[in-house]
């Protein structure tokens, strides 16, 4: 090895170890062979490292290697040529790098690199345009970086970035604060948001978002033209959308292009045919038990089966076998509580839906708005009585602590472990043990901002 002081140490994606050191540059280290590379700055060659002090090391997406050194600003090494592109300095170049010791290196989740230095503060480097982006502190504004040393740099899963300092704590950088672009209702507009309560977006498979309002109806948003196109109610039109506020919104995968099926508080279940144009309306009929349960729809969900669930406001839950439908014969079978039925749905209203994907046979958990969590094991029996189908009751038990938090069940998430989790509307979230029926909570004494969890989704 060349110098005995070691800074810093770094794997590549291939195994290979980089060492950093003090005053003998990069080196190498082929753990088959136990053998050192060196690569040291030499002043006749400026495609060598820019100096032999190194104190971070980063491979970035694409392989390139970067290295920090202290004196010699930041490096880029082609390692197919073995050569070093170094990046100072210019006091003259105010998008050049700001300072010339680069203690860490870090690359967030977009691909932007991230450079903290000694006493420049923190370096956003856009690698387009070889341009460096300025964050240092500013002792007039308690917002900017509370010291120019940046130490250590590291994204947490939600695109936070923390920045450790020299001697004034801990920063957190919003990179998403004060970036949003926002679409509203603008009356002068026709082609802008036709309401600003939003409700509902679901992304088609052509990359069209869908957009359920509370009482401006449904748009369709052309994100090239940023455009919005309006589907609403029109009382002499039997064909139009039949309520306003649109809850829930679902594209049929068998026939991709052509029919959604949006669910609207008050009008029922609604079926649009692209192509034509034109909604045909589910709507609950007392005189039909095989009608919709329900005229207020929360959500629509499709199961591997190819089964549509329909969760309504007071109806319990509904299902919809299509192939009935593709024949213009729709049949609704209900799931209803039953206070004489302790293996009944435990609540009329329904909100989140989700269907087990680690279970052996077909497993739905289902989320109440009042009567907490329930899973229906589905018979395999193809038009087999709801009935003989049961429903076991996950409830909240003041005298159990590892019972549900809450029984107003607003979402359901399961993660890339198998992990279910489940957001309340006023006990916050709970991570659910399935196996032992066991939940875990966490609510705002464990570092949630509020107890109200009306969505989960992991990037």
């Amino acid at each position: 090895m060349s110098d005995n002081s070691v800074i810093s140490i770094y794997e590549d994606r291939s195994g290979v170890l980089w060492i950093g050191t003090r005053r003998g540059g990069l080196n190498k280290f082929d753990r088959a062979t136990e053998q050192f590379t060196s690569y040291q700055n030499n002043p006749n060659d400026p495609n060598s490292l820019s100096h032999n002090y190194v104190l971070s090391i980063h491979e970035d997406r694409s392989g390139v290697l970067w290295i920090g050194t202290y004196g010699g600003g930041l490096n880029k090494f082609d390692r197919t040529k073995e050569q070093f592109a170094s990046y100072k300095n210019d006091p003259d170049d105010p998008n050049s790098l700001s300072d010339n010791n680069v203690y860490s290196i870090y690359e967030d989740r977009s691909g932007a690199l991230w450079i903290g230095t000694r006493d420049g503060g923190l370096n956003k480097f856009d690698r387009a345009k070889e341009q460096f982006t300025h964050h240092k502190n500013d002792p007039n504004n308690p917002n900017s970086l509370s010291d120019n040393h940046a130490y250590s740099i590291y994204e947490d899963r939600s695109g936070i970035l923390w920045i450790g300092t020299y001697n004034a704590g801990l920063n957190k950088l919003d990179q998403a604060k004060e970036k949003f672009t926002q679409y509203k209702n603008d009356p002068n507009n026709l082609n802008s948001l036709s309401d600003n309560n939003v409700f509902s977006i679901y992304e088609d498979r052509s990359g069209a978002l869908w957009i359920g309002t509370g009482g401006g109806g449904l748009n369709k948003f052309d994100r090239a033209k940023e455009q919005f196109t309006h589907y609403t109610n029109d009382p002499n039109n039997p064909n139009s959308l039949s309520d306003n506020r649109i809850y829930s919104i679902y594209e049929d995968p068998d026939e991709i292009g052509k029919i959604l099926w949006v669910g609207t508080w008050g009008g029922g279940l609604n079926k649009l045919d692209r192509e034509k144009g034109k909604f045909t309306h589910y709507k609950n009929d007392s005189k039909n038990p095989h009608s919709l349960s329900n005229h207020y729809v929360n959500s629509i969900y499709e199961d591997r089966s190819g089964i549509l669930w329909i969760g309504t406001g007071n109806g319990g839950l509904s299902k919809i076998e299509r192939k009935k439908d593709r024949q213009m014969d729709v049949v609704f079978t209900h799931y209803q509580h039953d206070p004489n039925n302790p293996n009944s749905l435990s609540h009329n209203a329904v909100f989140p839906i989700y269907e087990d994907p680690d279970e052996a046979g077909r497993v739905l958990w289902i989320g109440t708005l009042g009567g907490g969590l329930n899973k229906l094991v589905l018979s395999k029996a193809e038009g087999s009585d709801p009935e003989q189908e049961t429903f076991t009751h996950y409830q909240h038990d003041a005298n159990n602590p590892n019972s549900l938090s809450d029984n107003q069940v607003l979402s359901i998430h399961e993660d890339r472990s198998g992990v279910l989790w489940i957001g309340t509307a006023g006990g916050g979230l709970n991570k659910f043990d399935r196996e032992q029926g066991r939940m875990t909570h966490y609510r705002e004494r464990e570092g949630l901002p509020n107890d109200c969890i009306y969505g989960i989704f992991r990037r």
